[in-house]
């Protein structure tokens, strides 16, 4: 193309491509962005279909969407494809259509196999908290460490002998937290209480939807426990903090001045925050709109 390519519009193709998650792709926002302020670029030049776009309709979206940027789609790999003739919109299509296609022949393999691993009481997504994998795939067994750790804290909050914010203290003091950057705070540790799993119960509500009661796993508590810990926490509220009450006394003007640029938004309101340049250890005090 006799085309040079600054350093600066180079991305990687590590983003999902398939159909329905193109349209917030943050590479794609980002190369219309640059195409935008830089009206001298005239190709996007892509390996091929498959690497660039997994969906028939978005694929099409984006290039009339480039193109109104002045900028055409090209494909390396493919010189037939970068004609406008109806054989090259014909070749395109398929391209896009294969693509599209073995997107969801792996996507339904993959729901196919983990729904047959939950139905075996399998559980093979990354191992709970206080569990590790096993020579058997699907199967965790219990931390030798971690895992008696949660287990008595379990047993003693649904038996009433610790409440769970006591539970979450005496936790965060002990190695059940090795590993982790940051303790436990509540609402991470209100999962891990009431999560069906520490039960002997395989359980998934993502993409697949799907529970057996009866997962090959050791369990850390008994299923009546497990009642007993989700009624706990049903009864306790989720007490947050929230905004400072007494205000900020280093910032007086914090969401009560306004920008004047934003009086149409409701968060158009300046708020202070410590600003450094990054090189020195120096702290300026400015505002800014939210």
């Amino acid at each position: 193309l006799d085309a040079s390519i600054p350093n600066d519009a180079w991305w990687s193709g590590s983003q999902s491509s398939k159909r329905g998650t193109n349209l917030g792709r943050k590479d794609l926002k980002e190369m219309l962005s640059y195409c935008s302020k830089n009206k001298r670029v005239k190709y996007l030049i892509v390996d091929e279909p498959d690497r660039f776009m997994r969906s028939i309709d978005e694929a099409m979206y984006f290039e009339v969407t480039f193109r109104e940027q002045g900028v055409k789609i090209w494909y390396a790999s493919d010189q037939d494809l970068n004609t406008d003739n109806m054989s090259a919109k014909l070749m395109k299509f398929m391209k896009y259509f294969v693509a599209e296609g073995s997107n969801e022949e792996r996507q339904n393999k993959s729901i196919s196999g983990q729904t047959t691993a939950l139905k075996e009481g399998r559980y093979t997504f990354h191992p709970k908290p206080a569990y590790k994998k096993s020579m058997n795939r699907g199967i965790h067994v219990i931390d030798e460490i971690k895992g008696p750790i949660l287990q008595k804290c379990l047993k003693d909050i649904a038996h009433g002998l610790v409440s769970p914010t006591e539970a979450l203290k005496q936790i965060n003091t002990t190695d059940f937290i090795s590993g982790r950057t940051k303790p436990y705070k509540m609402d991470r540790f209100r999962k891990i209480i009431t999560d069906p799993y520490y039960a002997g119960i395989v359980e998934i509500d993502r993409q697949v939807k799907f529970r057996n009661e009866n997962g090959l796993h050791e369990p850390l508590i008994t299923k009546n426990e497990h009642l007993l810990l989700v009624q706990v926490m049903h009864n306790k509220k989720k007490n947050q903090a929230g905004p400072r009450k007494n205000e900020n006394p280093e910032y007086g003007m914090n969401n009560i001045a306004i920008c004047k640029k934003c009086l149409d938004k409701s968060e158009g309101r300046f708020v202070g925050f410590d600003h450094t340049n990054g090189v020195s250890s120096k702290v300026y005090k400015r505002y800014r709109c939210r």
